[in-house]
């Protein structure tokens, strides 16, 4: 990687409960880079690397209107002068949307797809198109999940086993479940249950768990997606907004906020035996405050 985008050092935090036996701690990944954060960072870094190494023109890409993707690495191509594209799922540009504005201005080549043309991605007839003026372009799929974004993330899993001391249990918050898989197979020599929060309403996390794993040291926690992907409530707002009173620590709507909001409620139900040690994830994600405070302040307030 550049020393533009080095992974600064990380803390890991505990966090105070009611339940003097039990650990709890947070693996603050969220603090490894302003822009590229969290496990962005480490999804990005072997694609970025295999734009060094190969013959490419171009990066092109995927993401939504408010994508963390779209955003980190817009800010990697810019900061590695990397021509970018991405094809946002969406009628067309906001100039008040701050994520995709400072895409843009990160020299980001924003293309819009409604959204039955971005279900189909490389096979739309825009995409198809676009691509022929680009021979030799790299292309990574919408968060970054593809085998090199899993390399990253198993190296990610291994560094935390360094670096930490050895938990009962891993949580980590998944939604395309790259991550979630590569610290499961870190983590597969490891007397550590994985707990995979997932974002998305539905069974869907297991048949993207076994796309890049075999291990089954896991178990899916689907009880807390607030009725599916992005949706929200008063009652989770009001935790975050709490927790971070309390604990100095900023989560965020999508994904790390519903994964501690469980955590505690699994805690008050007895889920966890009572000398457990228990570490979950940060996994970063706090650029999609901007969306939120965007979208949402007015009925929410700002987070």
């Amino acid at each position: 990687m550049s020393p533009k985008l080095e992974r600064s050092k990380v803390s890991t935090q505990q966090v105070s409960t009611t339940y003097p036996k039990i650990s709890l701690k947070i693996w603050r990944e969220d603090q490894n880079h302003p822009h590229i954060q969290g496990n962005k960072w480490w999804k990005l870094k072997y694609n970025l690397e295999e734009f060094a190494l190969g013959n490419y023109e171009r990066i092109i890409s995927f993401g939504g209107a408010f994508s963390n993707h779209v955003y980190a690495l817009s800010a990697a191509c810019h900061a590695l002068n990397i021509p970018l594209s991405c094809f946002i799922r969406g009628d067309g540009y906001d100039q008040n949307n701050p994520m995709l504005r400072q895409a843009k201005a990160w020299g980001c080549d924003l293309k819009f797809l409604d959204r039955t043309n971005y279900r189909l991605k490389e096979e739309a007839k825009e995409v198809n198109e676009y691509l022929k003026q680009y021979q030799r372009a790299l292309i990574i799929p919408e968060g970054g999940s593809n085998a090199l974004g899993f390399k990253g993330c198993v190296e990610w899993g291994k560094l935390m086993i360094e670096q930490s001391t050895p938990v009962d249990f891993l949580c980590i918050a998944a939604g395309t479940a790259t991550s979630a898989a590569g610290l499961i197979e870190a983590y597969k020599d490891e007397k550590t249950k994985i707990l995979v929060f997932s974002a998305l309403k539905g069974n869907f996390m297991e048949a993207q768990l076994s796309t890049w794993t075999n291990e089954k040291s896991y178990e899916i926690i689907s009880d807390y997606h607030f009725g599916g992907f992005a949706k929200i409530n008063h009652s989770l707002v009001d935790f975050i907004r709490a927790f971070k009173m309390e604990h100095s620590i900023p989560l965020e709507t999508i994904y790390t906020g519903k994964m501690v909001y469980g955590i505690m409620d699994l805690l008050d139900k007895g889920y966890f035996h009572q000398e457990a040690k228990i570490m979950a994830v940060h996994s970063g994600g706090l650029i999609g405050l901007k969306g939120f405070n965007y979208l949402q302040s007015s009925k929410f307030g700002k987070l």
